[in-house]
């Protein structure tokens, strides 16, 4: 897909354009507030996610990861999963308007969708049973549990 680049880099070239959105999106001073819980909720998150979804019952297939791959999944895609839920936390709307948050689930939960298709389409991931439109739901509750438990910990003054 992009002359000359090896496919195996793609992973990390992914982590380092979320790596770039970081640093362009989270203020400097929320790092150390967000790093655990988007560890927690991405990186985490996505390696328990892809060994049930893939190891256990055998639903997508990750081409291409060697030598980043670490318990089936590209180590370098779990990676940017926990910059990526930086992001999220960091960008939760606090408006009181009522459409601002299911919008916004709405926009990751289709931008993770989009992003499994893309990885399909460039011969990344293999779906065996698989379809996108499993991922949005999947994402859409996964990140609607992210998003109340930041909520609760930011309520009970633990963040």
């Amino acid at each position: 897909m992009f002359p000359g680049v090896p496919i195996e880099y793609y992973y990390p070239a992914l982590a380092l354009l979320l790596l770039g959105l970081v640093v362009l999106f989270v203020p400097r001073a929320e790092f150390r507030k967000l790093f655990w819980l988007a560890f927690l909720w991405g990186y985490v998150g996505s390696k328990i996610f892809i060994v049930i979804i893939s190891d256990f019952f055998h639903l997508i297939k990750w081409k291409h990861a060697m030598p980043f791959e670490f318990l089936g999944a590209p180590h370098w895609l779990v990676f940017g999963w926990g910059l990526s839920m930086m992001i999220y936390f960091s960008c939760l709307p606090k408006s009181k308007v009522w459409y601002a948050f299911p919008t916004y689930l709405f926009i990751f939960a289709l931008a993770s969708a989009a992003l499994d298709k893309i990885f399909n389409n460039l011969g990344l991931l293999e779906y065996v049973h698989w379809n996108p439109f499993y991922r949005f739901i999947l994402a859409a509750i996964w990140f609607y549990g992210a998003a109340w438990h930041y909520n609760y910990l930011e309520s009970k003054g633990k963040l």
